[in-house]
């Protein structure tokens, strides 16, 4: 057993995960390789590790790779995507939501409709139905398990819905990646994003962002780099690269 939880038990991973001692060995190696020889390093980097954990990770999650790309956190690739939304679409919200979800909107002068919790907890469907239709809903945005409250919201159910209406869903994991099972492909999900330091153990500075290629080919990147030229009309696009 590892030495962070050989005398304790660690009980606050929805806050932080515990990251594992390999990990840290792993990621102390590449540094310390960085100090000798940098560029021989980065090409194993690039050519061989790379390519492996993007692969792998696509198999965990159960998606097509070309669908998945990595990010540095929530928020930002949370306000890459809504840069990239044509800025006229009518935008679901829930009022307590996590504030990196709903921020951009609201930044960026989106219009924006806020659901109210029930019993200041629960969201049901049919008051998202309702919404949809009072209001003509383009787009929702809205955290898969709530930062505050802890409650759930079925993506199964949910998508059909938005299906139904042809209302696009952008979907927090941040709270659930790693704990429930998310079959992002499956559902006909548009977007997941979700920063890795709680249920997937990985620390900060990394996360994933998964796309239905018809949500890519409807909103292309605008913020692009070197490296998202290469990967056009893939989940890559929104890597820019260093």
């Amino acid at each position: 057993m590892e030495a962070s939880v050989q005398q304790k038990a660690y009980l606050n991973t929805a806050g932080c995960g515990i990251i594992s001692a390999a990990s840290l060995q792993a990621g102390a190696d590449i540094y310390n390789a960085f100090s000798v020889n940098s560029s021989t390093r980065s090409e194993i980097w690039r050519d061989k590790e790379d390519p492996l954990y993007r692969k792998t990770l696509s198999q965990f999650l159960e998606v097509e790779e070309d669908r998945l790309a990595f990010i540095p956190n929530f928020s930002y690739a949370m306000n890459i995507v809504v840069q990239s939304l044509k800025g006229d679409e009518q935008v679901l919200l829930y009022k307590y939501d996590y504030p990196s979800i709903t921020a951009p909107f609201i930044q960026n002068g989106f219009n924006v409709h806020f659901l109210e919790s029930e019993q200041g907890f629960a969201l049901s469907l049919e008051t998202i139905e309702q919404a949809f239709i009072a209001n003509k809903i383009d787009i929702i945005a809205i955290g898969h398990v709530q930062w505050q409250s802890g409650f759930k919201i079925e993506l199964g159910p949910l998508s059909a819905l938005c299906k139904k209406y042809k209302v696009r869903v952008i979907v927090d994991a941040t709270q659930s990646l790693g704990a429930i099972p998310i079959p992002m492909q499956q559902l006909g999900i548009d977007v997941v994003i979700a920063s890795n330091y709680k249920w997937m153990n990985s620390g900060f500075g990394n996360g994933i962002i998964y796309f239905d290629p018809s949500f890519l080919a409807d909103y292309p990147p605008v913020i692009t780099g070197a490296a998202s030229l290469d990967f056009a009309g893939t989940a890559r696009s929104y890597e820019p690269g260093d």
